[in-house]
């Protein structure tokens, strides 16, 4: 909570005085722990556990070490490197932290058939019947695609303006694998209805499924999925309609 009310609230010194509290530190992280365990192990835990490995493999060395850490990282550090001081195999864990994950290149390839392909339709369609058959193609793909993504963002309820910025979008982004129309619907959602300290506080009594619809960052995160369903379905709509207007 104190992490992410930081956001949308001023933190004075005395808030950060009291971060820096032994006591109050681990309360956030274990409060960070319970509501985004992938996010702490990522950005602590394992960053806990290549700085402890850093430090044995210089101590190993016979070197004398003096390492400045972030308050936030000391008690993990501290704890890893006592019990890896017995261990041998600590240096086959830090070359597994040390590995980049590899790109899925497949994923990469199968993520440009569809922009490719429509892109494909439209200059064909352009050489073989005019430029009045690819407005055509052009605006079917626009409405079905925009049409789709926007109706997402209505069954969240999201904001008039991020259901337009949906509808906008999706045509767009559908031809850009690196792009999401749910991004940018998002984005619009929590300019328009930016979240509160006290929708962060609600976060642990969202009991029943209609709750998700009432809070500002749940709801945020609705927008952003329902856009991005709404897209992926235009599309596989749109193109087998393109083709069938050949």
């Amino acid at each position: 909570f104190y992490i992410f009310s930081g956001f949308f609230e001023e933190i004075d010194e005395e808030t950060i005085k009291n971060l820096k509290n032994k006591d109050m530190l681990n309360e956030v992280l274990n409060e960070v722990s319970e509501e985004i365990p992938n996010i702490k192990k990522a950005l602590i835990d394992e960053r806990d556990e290549y700085i402890a490995l850093k430090i044995l493999e210089k101590y190993r060395e016979g070197k004398k070490i003096v390492a400045v850490i972030g308050a936030g990282h000391l008690e993990g550090v501290k704890n890893i490197i006592e019990e890896n001081l017995i261990k041998e195999t600590f240096a086959h864990r830090k070359t597994e932290l040390e590995k980049i994950p590899q790109k899925r290149s497949k994923a990469k390839i199968i993520a440009y058939v569809i922009p490719i392909f429509f892109i494909s339709l439209v200059i064909y369609g352009f050489y073989s019947k005019g430029l009045n058959f690819t407005l055509n193609i052009l605006i079917a793909w626009t409405l079905i695609n925009g049409t789709l993504s926007a109706l997402g963002v209505v069954f969240a309820l999201g904001h008039p303006f991020s259901v337009l910025t949906a509808f906008a979008a999706a045509p767009i982004t559908s031809l850009n694998p690196a792009l999401a129309a749910g991004w940018f619907a998002g984005l619009t959602e929590a300019k328009m209805r930016m979240p509160k300290v006290k929708d962060f506080e609600d976060l642990s009594k969202l009991n029943r499924l209609r709750d998700y619809w009432k809070n500002n960052i749940t709801r945020i995160l609705l927008v952003v999925a329902f856009a991005n369903v709404g897209s992926v379905i235009g599309t596989f709509v749109a193109l087998p309609y393109l083709l069938s207007l050949f």
